[in-house]
């Protein structure tokens, strides 16, 4: 009997699994593969991955995202390779004197990554990622294993107190100049004094935030592979945020009223950054949940139907409004119950294979509205109606980790008594990031 010949394609991952060639630059399987052809593919995958150590990562945290580069030594100083993050100290209220820490894992089989030599650090008062202007405050290096994760740190002190970004270069120092390296970065955090830093994109870059090529590095080659592997294999996928489409329904707290930069700021964008999502903002400062003129039941009939993610974040201003409760069987968009009902039944039927949540106001008020109801009178109808719906609630009243009745929270945490500031932002950003994984 006389064997097939392997195809060209079916040589390549052979010679893969034989130790040779990199993933990223195997043909990629279609619907149009051939059953020996989708085995071997996923054989070269799940050797990569083992390789890597990849499918132990089961947890993203605060500013996880794992990508994988190839990259060529920078055209201006020739012994280095840059990636580059950018951080928004707006509203921060950083001081002269406050220590910053900057850390990611490290992770490359790459022997041509001689050691991190430093990183710049930049002050700067643009978004754009250049390291020739602002104050530049050198931060430590470390030494680098190939096959061996290293966690990196890096820690400065600020100079000056008027900066509106933060630019943290790493600098990789090269053995041999004229060869690419391929190295991984996970877990990208920045602390000032112990609290988080968020980390947003740069303005007209089209990048994704968590990497960018310093603009001098014109002979750059660089391959994400988390955009060349299918998420189906990528580290990711234990993720189920990532790369989703979220449609965020709401009121100010939603739309980000009273931040500086509520388009990277918001708790919506912050999880939507952390999580290279697609983050639709459908939050309207004043909106209610209830009533027929801008209510966020009839503000969802705007919103595009492809979303994996709905959350609903509403009742405040129903409360302020004095919008009667109703009867828990009202179908009707003027009480609360009846809004409630109206708006449950459209998500759960308009996205039957999405992912819909509901989210309770802050305790942010404890005396009762023009009517005799407390902001715990709302809560508690949301999560009586969603119940009956089987969607699932959000109690923020309860367990939001943001308390606008607490005074030091207030002063820290919150831009007045019911808009949560950048911290605060923050601090709801981890929770519902949290709930969002649980749906």
């Amino acid at each position: 009997m006389t064997l097939p010949i392997p195809s060209s394609r079916q040589d390549l991952y052979m010679d893969y699994l034989n130790g040779n060639g990199n993933l990223e630059d195997l043909p990629q399987i279609n619907e149009y593969s051939s059953r020996v052809d989708r085995y071997l593919f996923n054989l070269c995958v799940n050797r990569y991955l083992t390789e890597m150590q990849i499918q132990d990562i089961n947890k993203q945290t605060l500013g996880t995202k794992t990508s994988g580069f190839r990259y060529v030594a920078n055209k201006v100083a020739t012994s280095r390779v840059q990636p580059a993050f950018l951080f928004n100290l707006a509203g921060s209220g950083y001081a002269i004197g406050d220590v910053f820490k900057f850390s990611a894992i490290i992770r490359t089989n790459d022997s041509n990554v001689l050691r991190i030599e430093k990183t710049e650090n930049f002050f700067n008062a643009i978004a754009t990622l250049v390291n020739a202007t602002g104050t530049n405050i050198a931060g430590n290096g470390s030494n680098i294993v190939a096959g061996t994760d290293l966690n990196f740190v890096s820690t400065f002190t600020a100079t000056e107190a008027s900066s509106t970004y933060l630019h943290v270069f790493i600098d990789f120092m090269l053995n041999n100049l004229t060869l690419p390296i391929d190295f991984s970065i996970l877990n990208v955090k920045l602390t000032r004094n112990g609290v988080t830093v968020p980390q947003v994109t740069a303005a007209g870059t089209g990048s994704t935030g968590l990497f960018l090529q310093n603009f001098t590095d014109g002979i750059g080659i660089v391959s994400r592979l988390n955009e060349d592997i299918p998420s189906t294999y990528y580290a990711n996928k234990n993720n189920r945020l990532y790369g989703k489409i979220f449609n965020a329904l709401g009121d100010s707290i939603t739309n980000g009223y009273l931040l500086a930069n509520p388009a990277t700021e918001a708790w919506r964008n912050i999880i939507g950054s952390r999580n290279s999502m697609v983050v639709r903002n459908h939050g309207s400062n004043g909106s209610t949940l209830s009533g027929t003129t801008g209510s966020m039941v009839e503000r969802a009939l705007t919103m595009s139907t492809n979303a994996d993610y709905i959350t609903v974040l509403g009742g405040t201003n129903d409360y302020s409004a004095n919008v009667p409760l109703g009867l828990v069987t009202d179908v009707v968009a003027t009480t609360f119950y009846g809004a409630l009902n109206v708006l449950c039944k459209y998500l759960i039927e308009t996205y039957p294979k999405g992912k819909v949540g509901f989210i309770t106001p802050l305790n942010h008020k404890v005396t009762a509205n023009g009517i005799g109801l407390f902001v715990l009178d709302y809560v508690n109808a949301i999560k009586t109606i969603c119940a009956l719906w089987g969607i699932k609630v959000l109690d923020l009243y309860h367990d939001g980790q943001v308390l606008p009745i607490n005074a030091v929270h207030l002063a820290t945490l919150m831009s007045d008594y019911q808009h949560p500031n950048l911290l605060g932002n923050l601090k709801l950003a981890d929770t519902i990031e949290s709930f969002m994984n649980s749906l």
